[in-house]
């Protein structure tokens, strides 16, 4: 929880791989599965923002996520969904100006 505030702080104040480091420590100490698909989907924004460099483990992190929140109906699956969509389409190398 600690980790998950701290990379919250970093994220707003646009330290990107900072908050994707504190993010990344929570991971790895979290048992509870919530936090852990939470910490998960932040650490998958913070990839998102950082773009090319980056989406495939946008992609992953998503994946992970929803896999530790399968059946669970108060999981924010949307976003998930939603990142890992925009991280695969940024990837596919399509130019995203023509779109819309």
């Amino acid at each position: 929880e600690d980790y998950k505030s701290q990379g919250n702080d970093f994220f707003q104040k646009g330290e990107i791989q900072k908050a994707i480091q504190a993010y990344t420590l929570g991971i790895q100490e979290a048992s509870d599965t919530q936090l852990k698909a939470v910490l998960f989907s932040n650490r998958a924004a913070c990839y998102l923002k950082t773009e090319s460099s980056h989406l495939q483990d946008c992609i992953d992190d998503c994946t992970s996520a929803l896999g530790l929140l399968e059946g669970d109906p108060k999981a924010v699956r949307g976003k998930l969904l939603y990142r890992r969509a925009k991280a695969r389409f940024l990837l596919s190398g399509i130019n995203n100006d023509n779109v819309l």
